[in-house]
C-alpha cells in the first residue's frame, strides 16, 4: 500500500472484497474526512485482518474511509456522512447549468505617463517609476545596452502598435492601461 497527499492509502492490489459497481450505489454519501464519494462496501484491502472487524464502507477506489484520530480506542474509519449541496452538487439541477456570461468590466483607465525600458529583445511599460528603476537595474546587470523613456499615454499607444510589427521583441506591459 502507497499513501496518496491526500492522506489516504491507495490500493496497490486487489484483497478481500471485490469493488461494486458505483452504478449501483445509492448517492449521497461522502468520507466525511476527504469529502470524497464513499460506498456501502468493504475495502478491498484492509491492513487490520484479524485484530479489528473490516468495516463496513469504503472509497470508490476501494480503499478505507480516512482515518479518525480521535476516535475512542485509536483511529479508526471514518463513518460516511450523506453529501451536502457542497460536496457533491446536483449536475441535474438547471441552477449548475452553464451560468448566463457577466457583462464585460470596463477598460481600466490608462495612466497619464509610462516608463518605458528597454534592452535585448524586452521592451517593459510601468505606471510608476519605482518599477522602471527596478527593471533598468536588471537589465544593466544582465550586461544589457538599455534605453529608458517617460512616455505619455497617447505615446505608448503609437510605439506600441510600432513595436508589435516586430515579432521578435517581447512586450511586457504592466502599466495597468487598456491592452
Amino acid at each position: 500500500m502507497t499513501t496518496t497527499p491526500s492522506h489516504r492509502p491507495v490500493s496497490t492490489g486487489q484483497t478481500g472484497a471485490a469493488p461494486a459497481d458505483p452504478h449501483t450505489e445509492p448517492p449521497g454519501l461522502v468520507c466525511p474526512e476527504c469529502g470524497e464519494p464513499a460506498r456501502a462496501v468493504p475495502p478491498t484491502e484492509w491492513p487490520l485482518d484479524g485484530s479489528a472487524a473490516r468495516p463496513g464502507h469504503s472509497h470508490h477506489d476501494g480503499t478505507p474511509l480516512c482515518p479518525v484520530p480521535a476516535h475512542p480506542g485509536g483511529s479508526q474509519p471514518a463513518e460516511p456522512v450523506a453529501a451536502s449541496r457542497s460536496t457533491a452538487p446536483d449536475t441535474t439541477s438547471p441552477a449548475t447549468a452553464d451560468p448566463a456570461p457577466c457583462p464585460e468590466a470596463p477598460a481600466p483607465t490608462p495612466p497619464e505617463v509610462v516608463y518605458l525600458v528597454a534592452g535585448g529583445d524586452m521592451v517593459a511599460v510601468f505606471a510608476d517609476e519605482a518599477s522602471a528603476d527596478i527593471q533598468e537595474t536588471v537589465m544593466i546587470g544582465a550586461g544589457l545596452d538599455t534605453i529608458r523613456r517617460r512616455l505619455t499615454w497617447a505615446g505608448w499607444t503609437q510605439a506600441r502598435a510600432e513595436l508589435r510589427r516586430h515579432l521578435d521583441i517581447e512586450i511586457v506591459d504592466v502599466s495597468g492601461g487598456p491592452a
